[in-house]
C-alpha cells in the first residue's frame, strides 16, 4: 500500500494542510472533490503519498488509490476508479463488494475476482445510457460506503484516462447527500488530451462550489531541493 511507505516531501506543507483540511470536512460531508494540476515531476505524486500517509492513522478512515497509466491512454472506461475500487475490495473484503454488488453491480463485474458473484455486470452494454448508470451505481454505493467512516479515494494522472471518469468525478463534486467521502484527483494540465481539457473545465466549473478545492502544483525551486538536502545532510551528522 502507497500509505505505509515514509514519503519524501518537499515545501508542498501549505498544499498539505489543505489536504487535511479537506478530510477533516469530508468527515463532516463538507467536502467532496480536490482536484490537483501540475506539470509531470512538480510533485504530485510526492503530496499525495505525504496525505495518504496522514490519513491513514486515522481508524474512521478508508482510503483507496488508483492510477492511469501513459501505456492505458486508449481511453479504457474508469481505469483509475476501477483500480482503486479493486484495492478497496481486497483490504474490506466483507463490507466493500457486498456494497457494490447491492448497488453497483456493473462496476463490481469488471473486478476479476468479484465478476462471478454478478450476472447484471457482464451484460455492460456499450450505448449512451452505459455512463450515466454507472455513475448512478457507484454514487449509490459510495453513499452506502462512506455513512459511517470517511472514504478517501486517490486517482492520479488522470490526464491519461477517459472522458468518462471526468463525468463521474464532476458528478461526485456535485452530489447532494449526507455522505463523507473525499476524491482526490491529480493531472497535468500540459498535456495535449482530451481529459486534460476535461479536466481544466471541470476545475473552472466548480470553482464556485463550497464542497470541491482545485489546486495547482507549480515545480520545485532549486533552493527547495537544496534545502531539503542540506537538512538530510545535517541529520546524517548528527546520528554519527
Amino acid at each position: 500500500m502507497r500509505q505505509d511507505r515514509t514519503p519524501i516531501f518537499v515545501n508542498r506543507r501549505d498544499e498539505l494542510e489543505t489536504l487535511k483540511r479537506c478530510l477533516a470536512a469530508a468527515g463532516e460531508s463538507e467536502c467532496r472533490l480536490v482536484l490537483i494540476e501540475g506539470e509531470h515531476g512538480a510533485g504530485k505524486t510526492a503530496l499525495c503519498d505525504a496525505f495518504l500517509h496522514l490519513a491513514s492513522r486515522s481508524p474512521a478512515v478508508w482510503l483507496s488509490y488508483g492510477q492511469c497509466f501513459e501505456q492505458s491512454r486508449s481511453g479504457e472506461p474508469y481505469c483509475a476508479v476501477l483500480n482503486a475500487l479493486d484495492q478497496l475490495t481486497r483490504q474490506f473484503p466483507t463490507h466493500a463488494p457486498a456494497a457494490l454488488l447491492r448497488h453497483a453491480p456493473a462496476w463490481l463485474g469488471q473486478l476479476p475476482q468479484w465478476s462471478e458473484l454478478t450476472v447484471a455486470a457482464r451484460a455492460n452494454p456499450s450505448n449512451g445510457h452505459r455512463s450515466s448508470r454507472m455513475i448512478r451505481e457507484l454514487l449509490s454505493a459510495i453513499d452506502e460506503l462512506s455513512r459511517d467512516i470517511t472514504l478517501v479515494l486517490v486517482t492520479e494522472d488522470l490526464h491519461w484516462g477517459d472522458l468518462d471518469t471526468i463525468d463521474l468525478l464532476r458528478a461526485l463534486g456535485r452530489h447532494h447527500s449526507r455522505a463523507k467521502y473525499l476524491i482526490v484527483a491529480t493531472y497535468d494540465a500540459c498535456e495535449v488530451s482530451d481529459p486534460s481539457r476535461a479536466l481544466a473545465r471541470l476545475a473552472l466549473d466548480l470553482q464556485s462550489s463550497q464542497v470541491c478545492i482545485s489546486l495547482s502544483i507549480r515545480p520545485l525551486r532549486e533552493e527547495h531541493v537544496r534545502g531539503i538536502w542540506k537538512r538530510g545532510s545535517s541529520r546524517r551528522r548528527s546520528v554519527r
